[in-house]
């Protein structure tokens, strides 16, 4: 095997290894986690150049076409390198892609499908953003209503779903790979010590998360730095603990770039008005509820 070797700092402040190698004959390592019982031409190539780059502590940079199997390859060299390291690491998918989630998903179920009897199964938790996986009622409001009123129902315990601790399914989450919409369906639906017990499947997936072997999620959770702190926080899990893979990684710079960026547009004003607009008539309401009250109590004591 020829390759090249330099260091690049990466997005998030570490240093990373960017390698570029050529494979010039067969592994003798048996690549394990796979999820086809056959690879694809240059399939074996990308699993043993990642599963080296990773093993030194370093990163691949790969480029191939679309078919080859890329997100095989990369999740069965992640997957060797995880499962022999004498660490607790978490795997991150990272893809800007909602298809990509459910890809990612039936990949992981191909794998365990194959694994040996005596091989673990691989856990997995898909998630997208808070207001994608809210089943109550707010999740149809403009995103930054959503936000302030899922924060203020959160921060008073009115949010049922979110108070709720649901053990049973945060353990269904861990025996087989969910993609989100099945997560999300579930928790509407789920049951626990025989009542209906609708749970925040948001919450489900974060409180697991650092148990899984591989989280799916957005690029945000690890390279906005805001998101990145509260996230890894909650999911108890350190940068220095994971093993990263990023989907379709040219579109990185962009989507840093749009993430950092505030611009004013004509729907954001429209939208702001709206919200607006809203926001007086709830408190109008609200003091008009109060004032009713108050005339109930005063008419009381009269």
């Amino acid at each position: 095997m020829m390759s090249e070797q330099r260091a690049l700092p990466n997005l998030i402040g570490r240093s990373l290894a960017t390698r570029r190698s050529v494979t010039e004959s067969a592994s003798v390592r048996k690549p394990g986690h796979l999820a086809h019982a056959t690879l694809r031409r240059g399939q074996s190539e990308m699993i043993e150049d990642a599963w080296t780059a990773l093993s030194d502590g370093g990163a691949l940079l790969a480029a191939a076409p679309t078919g080859i199997g890329k997100t095989a390859a990369a999740l069965s060299a992640a997957l060797d390198v995880q499962r022999s390291s004498s660490r607790k690491l978490t795997i991150f998918f990272l893809t800007g892609r909602q298809a990509q989630h459910r890809i990612v998903v039936e990949t992981v179920r191909r794998i365990n499908e194959r694994r040996d009897e005596h091989v673990p199964k691989v856990s997995l938790v898909d998630m997208i953003g808070q207001q994608g996986m809210c089943i109550n009622e707010i999740s149809g409001e403009f995103p930054a209503v959503f936000s302030k009123l899922c924060a203020s129902l959160r921060s008073t315990r009115k949010c049922i779903p979110f108070v709720r601790d649901s053990p049973g399914l945060q353990l269904r989450v861990l025996q087989d790979p969910l993609h989100v919409s099945e997560l999300v369906e579930m928790s509407r639906r789920h049951v626990e010590d025989g009542r209906a017990c609708p749970t925040c499947p948001w919450k489900v997936a974060r409180s697991v998360a650092g148990r899984a072997d591989i989280v799916l999620c957005d690029y945000n959770h690890l390279f906005h730095e805001r998101v990145r702190e509260v996230s890894l926080e909650a999911m108890g899990v350190t940068l220095d603990d994971i093993i990263l893979i990023v989907d379709e990684a040219h579109n990185l710079p962009d989507r840093i770039r749009r993430g950092m960026q505030r611009t004013l547009t004509t729907t954001l004003v429209r939208d702001a008005r709206l919200e607006v607009q809203e926001h007086r008539e709830q408190t109008q309401q609200e003091q008009a509820r109060q004032r009713t009250d108050l005339d109930a109590e005063q008419a009381l004591v009269g």
